[in-house]
């Protein structure tokens, strides 16, 4: 037999967030704060996420080990989106990081959408990628010794999915107290910074 923990739930909007919740484009992090998503990303998961970027660091990630590693991490200098999956890394040369990108991992196939609707996509042997124990840090990489790599971005949304099926879809929004957070549509669950300061939002 299941067992169930029963959880009161407001009513929802017709865009899936609790009725007390507000809709908003973005969550911008200054470098200081992250989200912790409770998903461990697996050799069979597969991402979706709308980005702004404006300095280096990483936009999300979890890594175990060489052989345990995700993460998208943003090189403004050049600038370069760096795509790691276990052992192996691609990089992406982006025009003008600041305006939202699409990225797309699907398998081996990554594909990048920027605002005017231009499309680049590459691969990446990921031979050897075993999944990380570690859940996946928006805003930052998830490290063994905790977090690292704290970046100035920008999250529209974030979607993982698991052989093709969607299990998380966070969106950013105001709690009822106009508090930042993202809320995953899919677990039905409140994500809130864990860093210091506060997000801001568009």
């Amino acid at each position: 037999m299941n067992r169930r923990r029963f959880i009161w739930q407001e009513a929802e909007t017709q865009s899936g967030l609790p009725s007390s919740y507000t809709a908003v484009d973005y969550l911008q992090s200054s470098g200081t704060q992250w989200i912790d998503t409770g998903y461990s990303y697996g050799a069979g998961s597969d991402i979706e996420v709308k980005f702004g970027a404006s300095a280096d660091g990483a936009l999300l990630g979890a890594q175990d080990s060489d052989d345990a590693m995700y993460r998208f991490a943003i090189v403004d200098a050049a600038p370069l989106l760096w795509i790691a999956r276990g052992q192996n890394g691609y990089s992406m040369s982006v025009k003008n990081m600041q305006k939202p990108f699409i990225l797309r991992n699907i398998g081996n196939l990554f594909k990048v959408t920027d605002s005017e609707g231009t499309e680049k996509t590459g691969t990446i042997e990921a031979a050897g990628y075993v999944g990380s124990q570690q859940s996946v840090y928006l805003f930052a990489r998830h490290n063994k010794s905790g977090v690292a790599k704290k970046s100035k971005s920008q999250i529209y949304y974030c979607r993982f999915y698991e052989n093709g099926e969607l299990v998380c879809d966070m969106r950013p929004c105001l709690n009822a107290d106009g508090v930042p957070c993202m809320y995953d549509l899919i677990r039905r669950r409140t994500l809130y910074n864990q860093g210091t300061g506060s997000f801001t939002w568009g």
